[in-house]
């Protein structure tokens, strides 16, 4: 868990100090203190006010996961594709609350989305490793283990760069490589 929630996004709602972005922080660190009854209640205040946001509704169904309140975090998932269709991480959560339903299928079919839009998702390459492994398909957890492997090579920030580029997040990156 710990793992997930530090590789978790490092641009949520923009770069910069708005008061979203601020908000949207501060879920993040209750989140990593494993606060996520408070999490999941400030993200649905922030939901009130900017319901089509693609981090708030990240968040909370991170929170509602963790809260093991899943079909309440998939219906928030199906929320944010509607707006957002294109964002790796929507698919990798979905990933992680089939997973908590065990259901492998459709795990594997929702973490392969996430990696597609967005190969630098290292949870998503090493549950998908896990998933094949699990199912006997040796060549697919070979593969997710060295794009994983590959991913594990690459600096901190560059590979966070290059996840926030595929996301869109392109002067967020720029500015992220400007400092490396």
């Amino acid at each position: 868990m710990t793992n997930e929630l530090e590789s978790g996004p490092r641009n949520l709602a923009g770069s910069g100090g708005s008061a979203l972005a601020r908000k949207l922080g501060g879920i993040w660190a209750q989140l990593k203190q494993q606060e996520f009854t408070a999490a999941c209640e400030a993200a649905n205040a922030l939901r009130a006010q900017h319901p089509e946001n693609r981090d708030v509704l990240y968040v909370l169904a991170v929170a509602l996961r963790f809260l093991k309140r899943i079909p309440e975090a998939l219906e928030v998932l199906e929320a944010l594709q509607r707006h957002h269709p294109a964002y790796g991480r929507l698919f990798e959560e979905r990933g992680l609350c089939c997973t908590a339903l065990q259901l492998t299928e459709p795990a594997i079919s929702a973490f392969s989305q996430a990696v597609a839009l967005n190969p630098f998702l290292p949870v998503s390459c090493k549950a998908l490793a896990s998933l094949y492994r699990g199912i006997g398909r040796a060549n697919a957890a070979a593969e997710a283990e060295r794009l994983s492997a590959s991913l594990e090579k690459l600096p901190d920030e560059i590979r966070a760069a290059h996840s926030m580029f595929a996301d869109g997040e392109v002067r967020a990156a720029e500015h992220l490589v400007s400092h490396y």
